[in-house]
């Protein structure tokens, strides 16, 4: 695969040619810091470096390389005396062209498939059954939860614990104040807007963590039979990008001004009372400048607002036109769903609803069964199943 190797730039630079014609250079100082010999990285299942930033001359330089005869890898000596060596695959999957970055950029997340209520003819799909027996089933799944935002497993038993199930084959469940899992059902005195029958404006889960809570899964077991009750799931990845290309401005305010978000719950029974409090804008944008996080909701928004005077009418205007953009029927689906459907979605980058219950007298006749989970977990599950099923692309093995 390596054609021929060059020291070039005064020893800072190795040069690699490759069989089909391609070239990639390599620092000096990124190669010695990533020596994989016995001195400079354990081995066993845990491979991680012991070569401390405190023992590394970042002004190292490689003094000499070649390829081996025997095994093609390509031997390195440095400044500093050390010597080791490299397999070329190893070199060019880690290689500094743009075309290996993308791939790896894939195998950090995957990319991402903007929506909008179109979506709705052909959600994207899996059998529960299928998912909890075959990693090909969970793989599929899990890219899809990744790419749209959202999953629908069909055919989950309607009763309660394959929320559970579907968590512990994941990973595990994410716990809030709540508990871990949580049951939607209407209360006589509901400690969630979730828990009565009136309209759920659509919103993001736990907005005043933090760390929000990434996925969320909802396990219909008894679908309320009467007029209403259709969840409601729109991108808010789209439609943010939408606002800032259409009102720059409103945008640029729901980025910036900070919102008071709280939670707070006084025990009934023993004394674990909760004040969660947090100021966050409603956006919060990545280094590449897309969506990381959607903090929206109007229930769980505190009556402070930590903000100068002149910044309250623009930050309202600009939230009433996301808001509006979000309900469009442009964007926004709505999916009366069946029993034993488990819609499974993206909780920082979705939101979610129900329209009213229209009939009281059927309104007890609604079970739900909820639990969360945090992306890093969902997304170290994915890459162990495609390092295991499709053939090693980060050079892991599993």
């Amino acid at each position: 695969m390596a054609q021929e190797v060059r020291v070039t730039d005064a020893g800072r630079r190795l040069r690699v040619r490759w069989t089909d014609g391609g070239e990639s250079v390599f620092p000096a100082v990124w190669l010695r810091d990533n020596c994989h010999c016995s001195k400079c990285f354990t081995t066993g299942a845990i491979h991680v470096r012991t070569l401390l930033m405190e023992h590394l001359d970042v002004t190292c330089t490689v003094t000499s390389a070649q390829m081996s005869e025997d095994s093609g890898d390509v031997a390195v000596s440095w400044s500093d005396g050390h010597t080791g060596s490299f397999p070329p695959p190893w070199l060019r999957q880690r290689a500094f062209e743009p075309a290996p970055q993308a791939v790896r950029q894939e195998v950090v997340q995957s990319p991402l498939e903007l929506w909008d209520a179109s979506l709705a003819a052909d959600l994207p799909r899996g059998d529960f059954g299928e998912v909890m027996r075959s990693d090909a089933a969970l793989l599929d799944a899990l890219l899809k939860l990744e790419r749209y935002g959202m999953v629908l497993l069909e055919r989950a038993p309607a009763q309660t614990g394959p929320t559970r199930q579907l968590c512990d084959r994941i990973a595990f469940m994410r716990a809030t104040h709540f508990g871990e899992e949580f049951t939607v059902r209407v209360k006589v005195d509901p400690n969630s807007i979730a828990y009565t029958s009136g309209n759920i404006e659509i919103h993001t889960d736990a907005i005043y963590y933090d760390y929000m809570p990434g996925i969320q899964i909802l396990h219909f077991i008894v679908q309320y039979e009467g007029a209403g009750g259709e969840t409601q799931l729109a991108d808010g990845a789209r439609v943010c990008r939408d606002l800032q290309q259409e009102d720059p401005a409103a945008f640029h305010t729901l980025t910036n001004v900070r919102v008071d978000f709280k939670n707070v719950t006084r025990a009934q029974k023993d004394d674990k009372h909760h004040f969660k409090l947090l100021q966050a804008p409603v956006i919060t944008l990545d280094a590449d400048g897309g969506l990381q996080c959607l903090r929206f909701t109007t229930s769980q928004r505190d009556s402070y607002f930590s903000v100068p005077l002149d910044q309250v009418e623009p930050w309202y205007d600009a939230m009433k036109k996301l808001l509006n953009m979000l309900y469009d029927p442009k964007y926004i689906i709505k999916r009366k769903m069946n029993e034993g459907d488990m819609i499974v979605f993206d909780n920082v980058r979705l939101v979610h609803g129900r329209e009213p219950l229209l009939e009281t007298d059927k309104v007890g006749e609604r079970h739900l069964e909820g639990g969360y989970l945090d992306w890093d977990e969902v997304r170290s599950r994915r890459r162990v199943l495609q390092e295991r099923l499709n053939g090693n692309p980060s050079g892991y093995g599993f």
